[in-house]
């Protein structure tokens, strides 16, 4: 009864705490022990010396049965007519006192708290899901892709890293970075990081077609220094929206060219793509491909 106070805000711990609560009182310990109290261990202790009294108002008070019945509050119908009364304060004891120790306990511990963060976090992740649905549901098919960065692109030829460049990846081009963050080049969903070296992102348009953008050659090897994500898996982006910050410093320490390369994985069956490439880029402006 206590932990259903503490953790009233959360919807998922309160389909174990009142069944387990409901069975308790009616004699069946084993879904409160083993589902709420020795989870949690402070209700535990707290319900063992909430029993402790109770057994002490029984001894102290001569509270007898005529024979081992059923447990919980219907214990009582076990007891002898004399007895009735004092069973019945020692029942209230093991009830009020773990409670209120319990509460003061997980109060000390934050547990009230925490519910009502884990509610809010629901809420907005609920809320954010929401809005990457409807964003998802109002994307518009763009005929074009703009520069993610400023600097100048070059073909995958002239990668020369015999994986890009000979288009095994898929089409596309690259750019020589002046900056350090990596744009959407498109509208679209984020639907791959690599959580591990941070190094790539795939996008997905509403269309169907698949990109990702790669940044540095062989990067993956440096396990995400220098890297760092600026959305999720699952977001909803627009063009030019930050995705990916990176150190040009850090790649060149590693011995890695910081060539950021831009492949079209999945063209879902279009076969007009036109790279353009030979020209300095700005970043959400310049446009670097077309369909």
């Amino acid at each position: 009864m206590g932990m259903i106070y503490l953790q009233r805000g959360n919807q998922e711990a309160q389909e174990v705490n009142v069944p387990a609560w409901v069975s308790c009182y009616l004699g069946v310990t084993e879904p409160a022990i083993f589902g709420v109290t020795l989870k949690n261990f402070f209700p535990f202790i707290c319900a063992m010396s909430g029993s402790a009294c109770a057994a002490i108002v029984c001894v102290s008070t001569g509270t007898t049965a005529n024979a081992i019945g059923v447990g919980g509050i219907p214990g009582i119908l076990s007891m002898q007519a004399t007895s009735m009364p004092t069973f019945a304060l020692a029942m209230l004891v093991a009830i009020v006192v773990p409670f209120i120790l319990t509460v003061a306990v997980g109060k000390k511990k934050g547990v009230d708290k925490a519910a009502k963060i884990a509610q809010q976090e629901a809420e907005m992740v609920a809320a954010a899901e929401a809005a990457n649905a409807e964003a998802e549901a109002n994307l518009v098919s763009e005929n074009e892709f703009k520069a993610y960065l400023d600097g100048e692109v070059i073909s995958l030829k002239e990668i020369g890293d015999g994986v890009f460049s000979e288009g095994m990846v898929g089409d596309g081009l690259a750019i020589k970075p002046a900056n350090e963050t990596v744009c959407a080049p498109v509208s679209g969903k984020i639907t791959v990081l690599m959580q591990d070296s941070k190094h790539a992102v795939g996008m997905t348009l509403s269309n169907g077609i698949e990109i990702l953008i790669h940044v540095g050659i062989d990067t993956v090897s440096m396990q995400g220094d220098g890297f760092e994500y600026l959305c999720k898996v699952g977001d909803v982006v627009k063009a030019g929206t930050p995705l990916l910050k990176f150190s040009k410093a850090k790649i060149k320490a590693a011995g890695h060219p910081d060539t950021a390369v831009f492949v079209v994985t999945n063209p879902n069956g279009i076969d007009t793509f036109k790279f353009i490439s030979g020209m300095k880029a700005k970043t959400g402006s310049t446009v670097i491909a077309t369909y």
